[in-house]
């Protein structure tokens, strides 16, 4: 009789859909999101001419503002609703950026 050696372990799944569902971080950004293009119709600037700081509109210094929360917006995403799988990092940190694909050294 020959002896055979046990089929290999399936890997296990990176992430179900439901453990990314039950998360509150993706629904907190596109509220985020949602809110950022509402607030972006500013027609109540249209007819201001007040100024801030005695030398920008208004209406800039609006946009401005919502240019750095959509800034905050995006760092967020990045942090909170795309997040790195373990094994993904894990193997980022095995490769250093010495080696290429094929693991030989490169010059």
């Amino acid at each position: 009789m020959s002896a055979t050696s046990p089929p290999p372990a399936p890997a296990p799944p990176l992430a179900s859909n439901a453990a990314h569902a039950s998360r509150p971080g993706p629904w907190i950004i596109a509220g985020l999101v949602v809110l950022l293009l509402i607030l972006h119709q500013d027609n109540w600037f249209w007819t201001d001419g007040r100024l801030v700081f005695g030398f920008i509109p208004i209406g800039l210094f609006w946009h401005a503002c919502l240019s750095i929360a959509a800034s905050f917006t995006w760092f967020l995403t990045t942090k909170i609703a795309w997040p790195i799988e373990p094994e993904f990092e894990a193997a980022v940190d095995a490769n250093t950026g010495d080696e290429d694909v094929s693991g030989e050294v490169v010059q």
